[in-house]
Protein backbone atom coordinates (compact mmCIF):
# COMPACT_ATOMS: atom_id res chain seq x y z
CA UNK A 1 0.00 0.00 0.00
CA UNK A 2 0.67 3.66 -0.16
CA UNK A 3 2.94 5.43 2.62
CA UNK A 4 4.84 3.92 5.19
CA UNK A 5 4.19 0.16 6.11
CA UNK A 6 6.03 -2.43 8.30
CA UNK A 7 6.50 -6.29 7.60
CA UNK A 8 7.93 -9.05 10.31
CA UNK A 9 10.54 -11.13 9.08
CA UNK A 10 11.54 -13.97 10.54
CA UNK A 11 15.13 -15.81 9.68
CA UNK A 12 15.41 -19.65 10.42
CA UNK A 13 18.55 -21.59 9.12
CA UNK A 14 18.05 -24.13 6.29
CA UNK A 15 20.19 -27.07 8.10
CA UNK A 16 19.17 -28.77 10.76
CA UNK A 17 20.82 -26.30 13.40
CA UNK A 18 19.12 -24.70 15.65
CA UNK A 19 18.37 -20.86 16.25
CA UNK A 20 16.12 -18.04 14.79
CA UNK A 21 15.62 -14.92 14.68
CA UNK A 22 13.20 -11.70 13.63
CA UNK A 23 13.56 -8.87 12.23
CA UNK A 24 11.28 -5.66 11.02
CA UNK A 25 11.23 -4.22 7.62
CA UNK A 26 9.88 -1.19 7.32
CA UNK A 27 8.80 -0.32 3.19
CA UNK A 28 7.86 3.36 1.63
CA UNK A 29 5.61 3.18 -1.08
CA UNK A 30 4.73 5.85 -3.54
CA UNK A 31 1.34 7.18 -3.84
CA UNK A 32 -1.12 5.68 -6.58
CA UNK A 33 -1.82 7.32 -9.83
CA UNK A 34 -5.28 7.38 -11.20
CA UNK A 35 -5.72 5.44 -14.64
CA UNK A 36 -8.73 6.75 -16.70
CA UNK A 37 -9.97 4.22 -19.12
CA UNK A 38 -12.13 5.37 -21.91
CA UNK A 39 -13.41 1.93 -24.48
CA UNK A 40 -15.29 3.11 -27.07
CA UNK A 41 -16.80 1.30 -30.18
CA UNK A 42 -16.37 2.21 -33.33
CA UNK A 43 -19.26 4.19 -33.97
CA UNK A 44 -18.11 6.37 -30.60
CA UNK A 45 -20.26 3.99 -28.33
CA UNK A 46 -18.98 2.88 -25.09
CA UNK A 47 -18.37 -1.07 -25.52
CA UNK A 48 -17.79 -4.53 -24.08
CA UNK A 49 -14.34 -5.86 -24.57
CA UNK A 50 -11.61 -8.00 -23.29
CA UNK A 51 -8.92 -6.29 -21.68
CA UNK A 52 -5.34 -7.43 -21.10
CA UNK A 53 -3.39 -4.83 -18.55
CA UNK A 54 0.01 -6.05 -17.65
CA UNK A 55 2.63 -4.29 -15.76
CA UNK A 56 5.74 -3.92 -16.57
CA UNK A 57 7.57 -4.33 -13.43
CA UNK A 58 6.32 -7.68 -12.94
CA UNK A 59 4.75 -8.69 -16.20
CA UNK A 60 1.83 -9.87 -14.08
CA UNK A 61 -1.73 -9.01 -14.90
CA UNK A 62 -3.69 -6.36 -13.45
CA UNK A 63 -7.37 -7.01 -13.03
CA UNK A 64 -9.09 -3.89 -14.80
CA UNK A 65 -11.84 -2.64 -12.79
CA UNK A 66 -15.43 -3.89 -13.73
CA UNK A 67 -13.93 -6.89 -15.07
CA UNK A 68 -16.68 -9.66 -14.69
CA UNK A 69 -15.94 -13.14 -12.66
CA UNK A 70 -17.96 -15.70 -13.65
CA UNK A 71 -16.95 -18.21 -10.48
CA UNK A 72 -21.08 -18.78 -10.17
CA UNK A 73 -22.10 -19.98 -13.89
CA UNK A 74 -18.57 -21.69 -14.75
CA UNK A 75 -18.93 -24.72 -12.34
CA UNK A 76 -17.69 -27.20 -14.34
CA UNK A 77 -18.48 -30.21 -11.47
CA UNK A 78 -14.93 -31.14 -10.55
CA UNK A 79 -11.34 -30.36 -9.41
CA UNK A 80 -9.90 -27.01 -11.70
CA UNK A 81 -8.28 -27.64 -14.96
CA UNK A 82 -4.38 -26.69 -14.21
CA UNK A 83 -5.16 -23.76 -16.00
CA UNK A 84 -8.98 -23.14 -15.15
CA UNK A 85 -10.27 -19.49 -14.21
CA UNK A 86 -13.47 -17.92 -13.72
CA UNK A 87 -11.71 -14.56 -13.54
CA UNK A 88 -10.37 -14.28 -16.81
CA UNK A 89 -10.30 -16.59 -19.94
CA UNK A 90 -7.44 -17.29 -22.53
CA UNK A 91 -8.77 -17.18 -25.82
CA UNK A 92 -7.57 -19.26 -28.87
CA UNK A 93 -7.33 -16.35 -30.55
CA UNK A 94 -4.52 -17.02 -33.25
CA UNK A 95 -1.63 -14.52 -33.15
CA UNK A 96 0.49 -12.95 -30.63
CA UNK A 97 -2.03 -13.11 -27.64
CA UNK A 98 -2.89 -17.05 -28.31
CA UNK A 99 -3.07 -18.55 -24.94
CA UNK A 100 -3.39 -14.80 -22.96
CA UNK A 101 -5.17 -14.15 -20.53
CA UNK A 102 -8.05 -11.60 -20.99
CA UNK A 103 -10.70 -10.16 -18.55
CA UNK A 104 -14.23 -9.30 -19.93
CA UNK A 105 -14.72 -5.49 -18.94
CA UNK A 106 -18.76 -4.33 -19.50
CA UNK A 107 -17.14 -0.58 -20.96
CA UNK A 108 -15.04 2.34 -19.56
CA UNK A 109 -13.57 2.45 -16.49
CA UNK A 110 -11.41 4.16 -14.10
CA UNK A 111 -9.17 2.79 -11.31
CA UNK A 112 -5.88 3.19 -9.02
CA UNK A 113 -2.23 1.63 -10.52
CA UNK A 114 0.88 2.18 -8.63
CA UNK A 115 3.66 4.24 -10.69
CA UNK A 116 4.83 2.54 -13.36
CA UNK A 117 5.33 1.59 -17.56
CA UNK A 118 1.86 -0.64 -18.75
CA UNK A 119 0.62 -2.67 -21.90
CA UNK A 120 -2.74 -2.65 -22.63
CA UNK A 121 -4.74 -5.18 -25.48
CA UNK A 122 -8.26 -4.96 -26.15
CA UNK A 123 -10.13 -7.37 -28.14
CA UNK A 124 -12.92 -7.84 -29.35
CA UNK A 125 -13.45 -11.02 -31.71
CA UNK A 126 -12.00 -11.78 -35.18
CA UNK A 127 -13.63 -9.58 -36.79
CA UNK A 128 -12.07 -6.80 -34.74
CA UNK A 129 -8.24 -5.99 -35.14
CA UNK A 130 -6.62 -6.01 -31.40
CA UNK A 131 -5.67 -2.54 -29.98
CA UNK A 132 -2.31 -2.15 -28.38
CA UNK A 133 -1.54 0.78 -26.07
CA UNK A 134 1.97 1.69 -23.89
CA UNK A 135 1.14 3.98 -21.05
CA UNK A 136 2.78 5.13 -17.74
CA UNK A 137 1.07 5.85 -14.17
CA UNK A 138 2.85 8.05 -12.45
CA UNK A 139 2.03 8.94 -8.37
CA UNK A 140 -1.07 11.32 -7.38
CA UNK A 141 -1.81 12.18 -11.10
CA UNK A 142 -4.24 11.16 -13.85
CA UNK A 143 -3.14 9.05 -17.04
CA UNK A 144 -6.06 9.39 -19.70
CA UNK A 145 -5.95 6.69 -22.02
CA UNK A 146 -9.05 6.45 -25.08
CA UNK A 147 -9.44 3.11 -27.74
CA UNK A 148 -11.83 3.10 -30.01
CA UNK A 149 -12.23 -0.41 -31.56
CA UNK A 150 -11.92 -1.14 -35.47
CA UNK A 151 -13.71 -3.62 -37.65
CA UNK A 152 -11.73 -5.17 -40.76
CA UNK A 153 -14.95 -6.37 -42.05
CA UNK A 154 -18.79 -6.41 -40.55
CA UNK A 155 -20.57 -9.84 -41.39
CA UNK A 156 -23.56 -9.04 -39.81
CA UNK A 157 -24.40 -6.57 -42.64
CA UNK A 158 -23.72 -8.76 -45.17
CA UNK A 159 -26.28 -11.38 -43.72
CA UNK A 160 -23.92 -13.63 -42.00
CA UNK A 161 -24.73 -13.81 -38.47
CA UNK A 162 -21.79 -15.45 -36.37
CA UNK A 163 -22.27 -17.44 -33.45
CA UNK A 164 -20.37 -20.31 -30.95
CA UNK A 165 -22.22 -23.34 -31.15
CA UNK A 166 -20.62 -25.06 -27.81
CA UNK A 167 -20.50 -22.87 -24.58
CA UNK A 168 -20.75 -24.27 -21.28
CA UNK A 169 -22.19 -21.45 -18.39
CA UNK A 170 -25.01 -21.95 -15.73
CA UNK A 171 -27.82 -18.53 -16.86
CA UNK A 172 -30.28 -18.99 -13.70
CA UNK A 173 -31.07 -15.59 -13.09
CA UNK A 174 -31.61 -12.16 -14.99
CA UNK A 175 -28.10 -11.22 -13.65
CA UNK A 176 -26.04 -14.49 -15.08
CA UNK A 177 -27.82 -13.35 -18.35
CA UNK A 178 -26.65 -9.78 -18.21
CA UNK A 179 -23.14 -11.35 -17.93
CA UNK A 180 -23.30 -13.97 -20.50
CA UNK A 181 -24.90 -10.90 -22.47
CA UNK A 182 -22.02 -8.96 -21.34
CA UNK A 183 -19.24 -11.18 -22.48
CA UNK A 184 -21.28 -12.22 -26.22
CA UNK A 185 -20.98 -8.75 -26.92
CA UNK A 186 -17.22 -8.63 -26.07
CA UNK A 187 -16.05 -11.06 -28.33
CA UNK A 188 -19.20 -9.76 -30.92
CA UNK A 189 -20.26 -12.79 -31.28
CA UNK A 190 -24.10 -12.52 -32.35
CA UNK A 191 -25.43 -16.02 -31.20
CA UNK A 192 -24.29 -17.94 -27.84
CA UNK A 193 -25.38 -21.42 -27.70
CA UNK A 194 -25.60 -22.15 -23.62
CA UNK A 195 -24.94 -25.85 -23.07
CA UNK A 196 -26.23 -27.91 -20.32
CA UNK A 197 -23.99 -30.25 -19.76
CA UNK A 198 -24.51 -34.00 -18.56
CA UNK A 199 -23.82 -37.93 -17.96
CA UNK A 200 -26.16 -40.38 -16.84
CA UNK A 201 -26.02 -39.41 -13.48
CA UNK A 202 -26.63 -35.50 -13.47
CA UNK A 203 -26.18 -32.38 -15.03
CA UNK A 204 -24.12 -29.20 -14.81
CA UNK A 205 -23.94 -25.54 -16.30
CA UNK A 206 -28.11 -25.33 -15.19
CA UNK A 207 -30.29 -23.73 -17.31
CA UNK A 208 -33.17 -21.62 -16.00
CA UNK A 209 -35.58 -22.76 -19.02
CA UNK A 210 -35.79 -23.86 -22.41
CA UNK A 211 -37.38 -22.62 -25.54
CA UNK A 212 -38.11 -18.97 -27.05
CA UNK A 213 -39.45 -18.14 -23.74
CA UNK A 214 -35.80 -18.05 -22.04
CA UNK A 215 -33.71 -16.97 -25.02
CA UNK A 216 -32.17 -13.65 -24.31
CA UNK A 217 -32.04 -10.98 -26.68
CA UNK A 218 -30.62 -7.75 -27.26
CA UNK A 219 -30.41 -5.92 -30.22
CA UNK A 220 -28.34 -8.25 -32.68
CA UNK A 221 -27.08 -10.50 -29.89
CA UNK A 222 -28.93 -13.80 -28.47
CA UNK A 223 -28.11 -16.72 -25.81
CA UNK A 224 -30.32 -19.62 -26.14
CA UNK A 225 -29.81 -22.34 -24.21
CA UNK A 226 -29.57 -25.75 -25.29
CA UNK A 227 -27.80 -29.12 -24.29
CA UNK A 228 -24.52 -31.32 -24.59
CA UNK A 229 -25.57 -34.77 -23.97
CA UNK A 230 -25.75 -38.19 -23.88
CA UNK A 231 -22.02 -38.04 -23.28
CA UNK A 232 -21.15 -41.68 -22.70
CA UNK A 233 -19.71 -44.20 -24.86
CA UNK A 234 -21.10 -43.06 -28.00
CA UNK A 235 -19.14 -39.70 -27.60
CA UNK A 236 -20.35 -36.59 -26.98
CA UNK A 237 -23.69 -35.28 -28.58
CA UNK A 238 -25.52 -31.47 -28.66
CA UNK A 239 -28.87 -30.09 -28.97
CA UNK A 240 -29.50 -26.62 -30.28
CA UNK A 241 -32.70 -24.63 -30.38
CA UNK A 242 -34.51 -26.78 -27.53
CA UNK A 243 -37.74 -26.93 -26.28
CA UNK A 244 -36.75 -28.75 -23.10
CA UNK A 245 -34.07 -30.92 -22.00
CA UNK A 246 -33.96 -34.20 -23.21
CA UNK A 247 -32.58 -36.96 -20.89
CA UNK A 248 -33.15 -40.77 -21.16
CA UNK A 249 -31.52 -41.95 -17.86
CA UNK A 250 -33.00 -45.64 -18.08
CA UNK A 251 -31.72 -45.59 -21.85
CA UNK A 252 -28.94 -43.61 -21.90
CA UNK A 253 -27.43 -45.16 -24.80
CA UNK A 254 -30.01 -45.01 -27.11
CA UNK A 255 -29.07 -41.57 -28.70
CA UNK A 256 -31.48 -41.66 -31.26
CA UNK A 257 -34.00 -41.35 -28.91
CA UNK A 258 -32.51 -37.84 -27.96
CA UNK A 259 -32.08 -37.24 -31.95
CA UNK A 260 -35.24 -38.01 -32.25
CA UNK A 261 -36.97 -35.72 -29.44
CA UNK A 262 -35.02 -32.59 -30.53
CA UNK A 263 -35.68 -32.98 -34.16
CA UNK A 264 -39.90 -33.32 -33.40
CA UNK A 265 -39.63 -30.28 -31.41
CA UNK A 266 -37.79 -28.60 -34.03
CA UNK A 267 -34.47 -28.33 -32.53
CA UNK A 268 -31.13 -29.63 -34.29
CA UNK A 269 -28.58 -32.17 -33.43
CA UNK A 270 -25.17 -32.55 -33.82
CA UNK A 271 -22.07 -34.34 -32.59
CA UNK A 272 -19.07 -32.55 -30.56
CA UNK A 273 -15.87 -32.67 -31.33
CA UNK A 274 -15.71 -34.30 -34.53
CA UNK A 275 -12.73 -32.42 -35.96
CA UNK A 276 -10.42 -34.30 -33.18
CA UNK A 277 -12.52 -37.52 -32.57
CA UNK A 278 -12.79 -37.12 -29.25
CA UNK A 279 -14.60 -39.33 -27.02
CA UNK A 280 -15.89 -41.97 -29.71
CA UNK A 281 -17.83 -39.82 -31.54
CA UNK A 282 -17.63 -41.66 -34.32
CA UNK A 283 -20.25 -44.63 -32.92
CA UNK A 284 -22.90 -41.96 -32.52
CA UNK A 285 -22.30 -41.04 -35.89
CA UNK A 286 -22.09 -44.54 -37.36
CA UNK A 287 -25.52 -45.33 -35.69
CA UNK A 288 -27.38 -42.21 -36.06
CA UNK A 289 -26.03 -40.80 -39.76
CA UNK A 290 -27.38 -44.15 -40.93
CA UNK A 291 -30.92 -43.42 -39.53
CA UNK A 292 -31.20 -40.34 -40.71
CA UNK A 293 -30.59 -38.39 -37.47
CA UNK A 294 -27.63 -35.44 -37.43
CA UNK A 295 -27.74 -31.95 -38.68
CA UNK A 296 -23.92 -31.02 -37.86
CA UNK A 297 -20.67 -31.74 -36.88
CA UNK A 298 -17.78 -30.04 -34.88
CA UNK A 299 -14.93 -29.19 -37.28
CA UNK A 300 -13.68 -26.61 -35.68
CA UNK A 301 -12.12 -26.34 -32.33
CA UNK A 302 -9.41 -24.69 -29.95
CA UNK A 303 -8.33 -23.59 -33.14
CA UNK A 304 -8.11 -26.90 -35.10
CA UNK A 305 -9.95 -27.68 -38.25
CA UNK A 306 -10.37 -31.39 -38.32
CA UNK A 307 -11.83 -32.47 -41.41
CA UNK A 308 -10.98 -36.41 -41.59
CA UNK A 309 -14.25 -37.69 -40.21
CA UNK A 310 -16.46 -34.90 -41.73
CA UNK A 311 -14.95 -35.99 -45.16
CA UNK A 312 -15.84 -39.44 -44.67
CA UNK A 313 -19.86 -38.82 -44.09
CA UNK A 314 -19.93 -36.65 -47.12
CA UNK A 315 -18.48 -39.09 -48.94
CA UNK A 316 -20.70 -41.53 -48.56
CA UNK A 317 -23.02 -39.14 -49.63
CA UNK A 318 -24.53 -37.81 -46.22
CA UNK A 319 -25.25 -33.74 -45.99
CA UNK A 320 -23.62 -32.27 -43.11
CA UNK A 321 -23.34 -28.64 -41.50
CA UNK A 322 -20.03 -27.23 -40.63
CA UNK A 323 -20.13 -26.01 -36.97
CA UNK A 324 -17.80 -24.82 -34.74
CA UNK A 325 -17.95 -24.28 -30.95
CA UNK A 326 -15.49 -23.07 -28.05
CA UNK A 327 -16.27 -25.77 -25.75
CA UNK A 328 -15.92 -22.94 -22.95
CA UNK A 329 -14.91 -23.02 -20.34
CA UNK A 330 -12.71 -26.20 -21.05
CA UNK A 331 -11.83 -24.34 -24.62
CA UNK A 332 -10.79 -20.43 -24.59
CA UNK A 333 -13.86 -18.26 -24.45
CA UNK A 334 -16.80 -17.92 -26.59
CA UNK A 335 -16.67 -16.92 -29.98
CA UNK A 336 -12.43 -17.93 -30.62
CA UNK A 337 -13.60 -20.12 -33.25
CA UNK A 338 -17.21 -19.33 -34.55
CA UNK A 339 -20.02 -20.63 -37.43
CA UNK A 340 -21.46 -18.11 -39.54
CA UNK A 341 -25.07 -18.69 -40.68
CA UNK A 342 -26.39 -16.86 -43.42
CA UNK A 343 -29.50 -15.84 -42.87
CA UNK A 344 -29.78 -12.69 -45.17
CA UNK A 345 -31.15 -10.36 -43.26
CA UNK A 346 -30.07 -7.08 -41.65
CA UNK A 347 -31.08 -7.62 -37.96
CA UNK A 348 -30.43 -11.25 -36.06
CA UNK A 349 -34.03 -13.25 -36.05
CA UNK A 350 -33.41 -16.36 -34.17
CA UNK A 351 -35.53 -18.84 -35.47
CA UNK A 352 -33.63 -17.77 -39.23
CA UNK A 353 -30.68 -18.01 -37.95
CA UNK A 354 -31.52 -21.74 -36.68
CA UNK A 355 -32.95 -22.25 -39.60
CA UNK A 356 -29.69 -21.46 -42.11
CA UNK A 357 -27.28 -23.71 -39.54
CA UNK A 358 -30.18 -26.79 -40.17
CA UNK A 359 -30.07 -25.90 -44.20
CA UNK A 360 -26.09 -25.56 -43.89
CA UNK A 361 -25.94 -22.34 -44.91
CA UNK A 362 -22.48 -21.96 -43.18
CA UNK A 363 -19.24 -21.70 -42.97
CA UNK A 364 -16.57 -21.71 -40.15
CA UNK A 365 -13.93 -19.40 -39.14
CA UNK A 366 -11.42 -18.43 -36.31
CA UNK A 367 -9.70 -15.56 -39.09
CA UNK A 368 -10.61 -15.56 -42.61
CA UNK A 369 -13.90 -14.50 -44.07
CA UNK A 370 -15.72 -16.19 -47.47
CA UNK A 371 -18.20 -16.21 -49.68
CA UNK A 372 -18.84 -19.07 -51.76
CA UNK A 373 -20.78 -20.13 -54.44
CA UNK A 374 -21.62 -23.19 -56.70
CA UNK A 375 -23.71 -22.00 -59.81
CA UNK A 376 -24.80 -19.32 -57.46
CA UNK A 377 -25.59 -21.59 -54.83
CA UNK A 378 -24.47 -21.21 -51.42
CA UNK A 379 -23.07 -23.66 -48.89
CA UNK A 380 -25.49 -25.97 -47.87
CA UNK A 381 -27.99 -25.71 -51.48
CA UNK A 382 -28.45 -28.97 -53.60
CA UNK A 383 -27.77 -28.65 -57.12
CA UNK A 384 -30.15 -30.70 -58.98
CA UNK A 385 -28.71 -32.33 -62.50
CA UNK A 386 -30.20 -34.41 -64.79
CA UNK A 387 -27.60 -35.17 -66.81
CA UNK A 388 -23.77 -34.57 -66.55
CA UNK A 389 -23.17 -30.50 -66.10
CA UNK A 390 -20.64 -28.35 -65.82
CA UNK A 391 -20.74 -26.18 -62.98
CA UNK A 392 -19.13 -22.63 -62.51
CA UNK A 393 -17.79 -22.29 -59.02
CA UNK A 394 -16.09 -18.48 -57.37
CA UNK A 395 -15.18 -17.66 -54.24
CA UNK A 396 -13.70 -14.62 -52.48
CA UNK A 397 -11.70 -15.68 -49.06
CA UNK A 398 -10.66 -12.10 -47.15
CA UNK A 399 -8.80 -11.27 -43.79
CA UNK A 400 -6.95 -8.85 -42.40
CA UNK A 401 -3.81 -7.82 -44.05
CA UNK A 402 -0.90 -9.18 -42.26
CA UNK A 403 -2.83 -11.53 -39.68
CA UNK A 404 -5.71 -13.33 -41.29
CA UNK A 405 -5.04 -12.51 -45.00
CA UNK A 406 -5.25 -15.47 -46.71
CA UNK A 407 -2.28 -17.44 -47.66
CA UNK A 408 -4.10 -20.58 -49.16
CA UNK A 409 -7.46 -20.87 -50.95
CA UNK A 410 -8.49 -24.51 -51.77
CA UNK A 411 -11.53 -25.64 -53.74
CA UNK A 412 -12.47 -29.39 -52.60
CA UNK A 413 -14.98 -31.39 -53.94
CA UNK A 414 -15.20 -34.89 -52.73
CA UNK A 415 -12.10 -34.74 -50.55
CA UNK A 416 -9.66 -33.76 -53.26
CA UNK A 417 -8.23 -30.35 -54.15
CA UNK A 418 -9.73 -29.03 -57.42
CA UNK A 419 -8.34 -25.51 -57.80
CA UNK A 420 -5.75 -24.03 -55.39
CA UNK A 421 -5.03 -20.07 -55.22
CA UNK A 422 -1.59 -19.10 -53.41
CA UNK A 423 -1.09 -16.07 -51.64
CA UNK A 424 2.63 -15.23 -50.69
CA UNK A 425 1.96 -11.52 -49.70
CA UNK A 426 0.10 -11.38 -45.76
CA UNK A 427 -0.70 -7.45 -47.38
CA UNK A 428 -3.20 -8.49 -49.72
CA UNK A 429 -6.39 -8.91 -47.37
CA UNK A 430 -8.38 -10.46 -50.45
CA UNK A 431 -8.16 -13.49 -52.60
CA UNK A 432 -10.38 -14.61 -55.70
CA UNK A 433 -10.65 -17.81 -57.27
CA UNK A 434 -13.02 -19.41 -60.20
CA UNK A 435 -13.08 -22.75 -62.03
CA UNK A 436 -15.41 -25.27 -63.35
CA UNK A 437 -16.04 -28.73 -62.54
CA UNK A 438 -17.44 -31.26 -64.74
CA UNK A 439 -20.36 -33.30 -62.66
CA UNK A 440 -21.69 -36.52 -64.24
CA UNK A 441 -23.59 -37.83 -61.33
CA UNK A 442 -23.45 -36.26 -58.23
CA UNK A 443 -20.76 -34.61 -55.91
CA UNK A 444 -20.31 -32.33 -52.83
CA UNK A 445 -17.86 -29.01 -52.87
CA UNK A 446 -16.42 -27.23 -50.25
CA UNK A 447 -14.01 -24.49 -49.97
CA UNK A 448 -11.14 -24.35 -47.62
CA UNK A 449 -8.89 -21.37 -46.53
CA UNK A 450 -5.73 -21.15 -44.35
CA UNK A 451 -4.38 -17.79 -43.39
CA UNK A 452 -0.95 -16.48 -42.65
CA UNK A 453 -1.18 -16.33 -39.15
CA UNK A 454 -2.65 -19.66 -38.88
CA UNK A 455 -6.32 -19.44 -38.95
CA UNK A 456 -8.66 -20.93 -41.13
CA UNK A 457 -12.40 -21.49 -42.51
CA UNK A 458 -13.95 -23.98 -44.17
CA UNK A 459 -17.75 -23.94 -45.51
CA UNK A 460 -20.44 -26.54 -45.55
CA UNK A 461 -20.21 -27.53 -48.70
CA UNK A 462 -22.96 -27.43 -52.23
CA UNK A 463 -24.33 -30.79 -52.75
CA UNK A 464 -24.33 -31.58 -56.26
CA UNK A 465 -27.02 -34.27 -56.73
CA UNK A 466 -28.62 -36.39 -59.84
CA UNK A 467 -31.83 -38.42 -59.80
CA UNK A 468 -31.05 -41.79 -59.23
CA UNK A 469 -27.50 -41.75 -57.85
CA UNK A 470 -25.87 -40.83 -54.25
CA UNK A 471 -23.45 -37.44 -54.34
CA UNK A 472 -20.83 -40.10 -52.59
CA UNK A 473 -17.22 -41.03 -53.31
CA UNK A 474 -17.32 -44.31 -55.31
CA UNK A 475 -13.83 -44.34 -54.67
CA UNK A 476 -13.68 -44.72 -51.26
CA UNK A 477 -17.42 -46.32 -50.66
CA UNK A 478 -16.25 -49.87 -49.87
CA UNK A 479 -13.22 -48.57 -47.39
CA UNK A 480 -15.98 -46.53 -45.66
CA UNK A 481 -18.31 -48.83 -45.22
CA UNK A 482 -16.01 -51.86 -44.20
CA UNK A 483 -15.25 -49.07 -41.28
CA UNK A 484 -18.88 -48.64 -40.19
CA UNK A 485 -19.10 -52.36 -40.09
CA UNK A 486 -15.79 -52.69 -37.66
CA UNK A 487 -17.19 -49.72 -35.59
CA UNK A 488 -20.30 -52.17 -34.74
CA UNK A 489 -18.23 -55.17 -34.66
CA UNK A 490 -16.35 -53.54 -31.68
CA UNK A 491 -19.38 -51.80 -30.15
CA UNK A 492 -21.28 -55.23 -30.07
CA UNK A 493 -18.46 -57.15 -28.29
CA UNK A 494 -17.74 -54.47 -25.74
CA UNK A 495 -21.43 -54.85 -24.93
CA UNK A 496 -21.42 -58.87 -24.80
CA UNK A 497 -18.02 -58.69 -23.01
CA UNK A 498 -19.69 -56.49 -20.15
CA UNK A 499 -22.36 -59.01 -20.20
CA UNK A 500 -20.43 -61.52 -19.56
CA UNK A 501 -18.43 -59.78 -16.73
CA UNK A 502 -21.27 -58.75 -14.80
CA UNK A 503 -22.56 -62.24 -15.39
CA UNK A 504 -19.63 -63.09 -13.79
CA UNK A 505 -19.52 -61.16 -11.07
CA UNK A 506 -16.56 -59.60 -12.18
CA UNK A 507 -18.02 -56.17 -12.97
CA UNK A 508 -16.89 -53.70 -9.55
CA UNK A 509 -20.44 -52.52 -7.81
CA UNK A 510 -19.39 -48.45 -8.37
CA UNK A 511 -18.33 -49.26 -11.90
CA UNK A 512 -21.40 -46.74 -12.85
CA UNK A 513 -20.56 -46.89 -16.11
CA UNK A 514 -20.39 -50.31 -17.24
CA UNK A 515 -23.58 -51.19 -15.29
CA UNK A 516 -25.35 -48.89 -16.89
CA UNK A 517 -24.09 -49.83 -20.24
CA UNK A 518 -25.07 -53.28 -19.45
CA UNK A 519 -28.83 -52.18 -17.94
CA UNK A 520 -29.20 -50.72 -21.76
CA UNK A 521 -27.12 -53.76 -23.57
CA UNK A 522 -30.38 -55.33 -24.97
CA UNK A 523 -32.24 -52.12 -26.70
CA UNK A 524 -28.52 -51.37 -28.24
CA UNK A 525 -27.27 -54.80 -29.16
CA UNK A 526 -31.07 -54.49 -31.34
CA UNK A 527 -29.96 -50.86 -32.49
CA UNK A 528 -26.63 -52.11 -33.74
CA UNK A 529 -28.38 -55.05 -35.69
CA UNK A 530 -30.90 -52.78 -37.39
CA UNK A 531 -28.47 -50.06 -38.43
CA UNK A 532 -25.90 -53.03 -39.76
CA UNK A 533 -28.52 -53.83 -42.01
CA UNK A 534 -29.22 -50.94 -43.69
CA UNK A 535 -25.61 -50.36 -44.39
CA UNK A 536 -25.83 -53.66 -46.09
CA UNK A 537 -28.55 -51.87 -47.74
CA UNK A 538 -26.34 -49.08 -48.65
CA UNK A 539 -23.85 -51.82 -49.94
CA UNK A 540 -25.78 -52.80 -52.30
CA UNK A 541 -27.33 -49.69 -53.73
CA UNK A 542 -23.71 -48.95 -53.90
CA UNK A 543 -23.53 -52.03 -56.36
CA UNK A 544 -26.43 -51.42 -58.29
CA UNK A 545 -25.11 -47.50 -59.04
CA UNK A 546 -22.04 -48.97 -60.30
CA UNK A 547 -23.45 -50.43 -62.65
CA UNK A 548 -25.47 -47.81 -63.74
CA UNK A 549 -22.46 -45.94 -64.01
CA UNK A 550 -21.34 -48.30 -66.64
CA UNK A 551 -24.10 -48.19 -69.25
Amino acid sequence: PPGKSEISVFFAPTDDSVGSSQGLLTLHAPATGLFDFTLQDENGHDTPAMVRLISNYDQRERVPAGALDFNDQLDHGGAPLPSYRTDARFPYFVGPYFHKYFHVVPGSFEMGLPPGEYDLVVYRGIEYAPVERHFSVHSGETTAVSVQTERWTHMAKQGWFSGDGHVHASVMNDHDAKQMMTFTKAVDTNVSNLLCMGDHRRTWFQQRGYGPDFRVQDGDFLLVPGQEGPRFAQGHAVGLNLKELVRYTDHYQMNNLVAEKIASDGGIYGYAHINNKLFGIERDMTMLMAQGLGDFGEILQFSYLGTDLYYEYLDMGFPLTAMAGSDMPYGGCIGDVRVYAYTGQKTLDADEWFAAVEKGRTFVSNGPMVDFRVDGHRPGDTIRINKPQTLKISAQAWGRPLASAPKIVEVIAQGKTIKTITNNDPSQGRVEIECELDVEFGTWIALKVMSHDGSVAHTTPVYVLRKGFRFWNTERVPELLATRHAILNQMQGQLEQMQVSLARNEMSPVDHYGRNMVDGSADMLESIKNVRLWYQKLEKFYEKELEQRKR
